[in-house]
């Protein structure tokens, strides 16, 4: 039997959500799962996906552009999708950064896990001590351990992050459980967001029309936020923002461990945000007359941009594999071949290089290729910051998943 899948949602799901999967080559992954619970799991997170990844699913794309083309750029690229494969996947632990191996460290009474993101020294704050991280070994026996030095972040709260150095480099480790905080204020000041985060990039929707761009000065957007400290956190069952006019803010921060995720004003007076722990998401009720501003704000101010997706990433054919980069070719994926793109990925990161090294993708092999940053246009397509590489299928019309 054929199932209908969201042709376009699944781009937008977070990598935490999603666990890897690929088809059984060869002796070096580990098979989790059959390929019915993969199934499972799979309508299980496009389910949730449906439900809660509402911020980023949705509207007319204006002003999009093939400059810095992605798999997101509907005018240029064919449908196309990720199979659901046999088996989730996990790498053996040579193949595994250091914060992939070691998720976990305990401080006091808290626990912490990795975000999986590095942060700068000049974010590091002063020394809470040295403390024994731990993860699991799939591929061996035992847990194994590795002591690291704990460092607070400047101006956030050590209860809902922390610095940890691992083999000279620092990483960002996030509370939980995490308990949302239960005002605004508390969530602005444990993560001192308004210092943290700049509100640049942007889309607004209205009358269900959706513009692209940016506002050069944040600060009054910031003034009217910081007057709502008291607006209480909200449920978010039962709340959508279908139908409404709001902005949506990408909202980045290295300090933070923050890569465009959202921070959503709607003309009825919420505001939404999932830039606190691990994607969870806050809602807060900061008042109409106070979202109107911002919103009003916005529409004055707002200069021309282009549509950015939320995950980045290139589809193509993979013509050359070499030590240090793959080739891909994305003419096959374009609705007029004549724009095809050839781009160098380099494999500078053990998270794309471990893909090559095992033998998950070969050449002549089509793939969709995850990154983060921009594309060096002018080094000749160059993307020096791929962390990601899956197999896709090309679609006409319809999504369908595979019969089995």
């Amino acid at each position: 039997m054929k199932i209908p899948k969201m042709a376009k949602s699944m781009e937008y799901i977070d990598n935490d959500l999603v666990s890897e999967a690929a088809s059984y080559k060869r002796s070096n992954i580990i098979l989790f799962i059959n390929k019915w619970g993969a199934i499972a799991a799979c309508f299980a997170i496009m389910l949730v996906a449906s439900v809660f990844i509402y911020p980023y699913i949705g509207g007319d794309i204006v002003g999009s552009s093939t400059d810095g083309p992605s798999s997101s750029s509907t005018d240029r690229y064919k449908d196309f999708m990720e199979p659901t494969l046999d088996y989730t996947i996990g790498w053996w632990w040579d193949s595994l950064v250091v914060y992939e191996k070691y998720r976990n460290i305990t401080v006091g009474d808290i626990e912490y896990g990795s975000s999986e993101r590095e942060i700068s020294y000049e974010y590091v704050g002063e020394k809470i001590g040295v403390f024994t991280a731990s993860g699991y070994n799939y591929t061996g026996s035992g847990k194994p351990t590795m002591d690291c030095e704990v460092y607070k972040i400047k101006d956030v709260s050590d209860k809902k992050m922390v610095a940890v150095k691992m083999e000279d480099s620092y990483y960002i480790f996030k509370s939980k459980p995490f308990d949302q905080p239960l005002t605004l204020g508390a969530l602005l000041g444990d993560f001192d967001f308004d210092s943290s985060v700049k509100l640049s990039s942007l889309a607004l929707t209205e009358n269900e029309k959706r513009s692209y761009g940016v506002i050069e000065n944040d600060a009054y957007i910031w003034e009217i936020i910081l007057s709502c400290k008291d607006a209480t956190l909200k449920g978010t069952q039962d709340w959508s923002k279908d139908g409404k006019d709001y902005v949506d803010f990408t909202v980045s921060s290295e300090k933070l461990g923050l890569y465009k995720s959202v921070l959503t004003v709607t003309k009825d007076g919420y505001l939404f945000t999932n830039g606190t722990n691990f994607g969870r998401y806050a809602l807060y009720f900061i008042g109409e007359d106070n979202a109107n501003k911002i919103i009003d704000y916005v529409r004055s101010n707002l200069k021309d941009g282009k549509y950015e997706p939320n995950i980045p990433s290139v589809p193509g054919v993979i013509t050359e594999i070499t030590d240090e980069y793959i080739i891909i070719d994305d003419s096959a994926f374009c609705n007029d071949p004549d724009n095809g793109i050839q781009y160098k990925i380099l494999l500078n990161d053990k998270r794309i290089s471990r893909y090559i090294e095992n033998d998950f993708v070969r050449v002549n092999e089509l793939v969709e290729v995850i990154f983060e940053g921009e594309i060096d246009i002018e080094g000749g397509y160059v993307i020096d910051s791929a962390y990601h590489i899956k197999s896709v299928i090309i679609t006409d019309g319809e999504v369908m998943v595979p019969e089995y």
